[in-house]
């Protein structure tokens, strides 16, 4: 029961006093617990507001890649500011691993090679050389220098097509149809350090000269021979492939460099040779008839 102060004793008021203190100490604490409250939530709403806003006036680089990565480490608002601002001034590049930046990056690299890759890295966000092979299968085909034989094929075949199949464990068998395209090239004689030969020239005329670089007058003699023009330089490279019914997939064993003087005959013996190699190496049984 509540007793009136005035019957209270001296004591008993100091102790009433120091009760009363404790309450209003208690209620100066949860009022600046609520303003630090107050503060950060005003605070959180500023930083919603200035990342709307920059979104909505910003062009940057990678966005939705930063944001997805900042989320993903559990950053705050206010972090995810400081990196789009970094982004707006170049000092953050955060790198994407879409299949579109890949193939980005590998259209740069078979355009202008490494060089022009490395020019564009500087100034845009792109991935680097090592990553792109980390993440993209390469293939690699022998190019035909001279004329096409079914040894060439079948060693495309072999490495191509038949070794990565076997590796996957695909052995359902395929109904095949070959596909032949061609597309343009620098026109340049190049020197193969695998085979000690010269490359770059068309395979219909190349048989007329030896293309092995055995001594010095070996490379005039090509050097000639390109000067006459009974050899020419490859204007297109003519590509044949493995398309597989069923398949999203295409296998290139056939790289032939063309001066644009092929007659319907030659076409045919690239056909028939392609077929016979690709019986020839086994690829009928263990991929499918052609």
């Amino acid at each position: 029961p509540h007793t009136c102060h005035a019957c209270l004793t001296p004591l008993h008021l100091i102790d009433v006093i120091h009760e009363h203190d404790e309450i209003n100490n208690g209620f100066k604490l949860q009022v600046l617990n609520d303003g630090r409250k107050i503060r950060r939530l005003l605070s959180e709403l500023e930083d919603n507001s200035s990342l709307v806003m920059a979104l909505s006036q910003s062009d940057i680089p990678w966005l939705r890649n930063l944001l997805q990565t900042a989320l993903k480490n559990g950053a705050s608002i206010r972090t995810i500011l400081r990196a789009i601002e970094d982004a707006l001034e170049r000092g953050y590049r955060p790198r994407g691993h879409s299949q579109d930046t890949l193939d980005l990056l590998l259209l740069i690299l078979r355009l202008r090679g490494r060089n022009l890759l490395y020019a564009l890295g500087q100034r845009l966000p792109l991935l680097s050389l090592r990553t792109l092979h980390r993440h993209t299968s390469f293939v690699k085909i022998v190019p035909t220098v001279g004329c096409i034989t079914q040894d060439i094929i079948q060693q495309n075949i072999g490495s191509v097509a038949l070794t990565p199949r076997t590796q996957a464990g695909l052995k359902k068998l395929r109904g095949v149809s070959f596909l032949v395209d061609e597309t343009a090239l620098e026109e340049a004689a190049v020197f193969l350090s695998q085979s000690n030969s010269i490359g770059g020239l068309c395979w219909t005329h190349s048989p007329l000269v030896d293309v092995a670089l055995n001594n010095y007058h070996s490379a005039l003699n090509i050097s000639h021979v390109l000067t006459a023009g009974r050899v020419h330089l490859g204007k297109e490279v003519s590509v044949v492939g493995a398309h597989l019914f069923g398949e999203d997939v295409f296998y290139p064993i056939l790289a032939a460099l063309t001066c644009k003087s092929e007659s319907s005959e030659d076409m045919e013996f690239i056909f028939k040779t392609t077929i016979a190699a690709w019986r020839a190496s086994g690829a009928e049984k263990e991929i499918g008839p052609a």
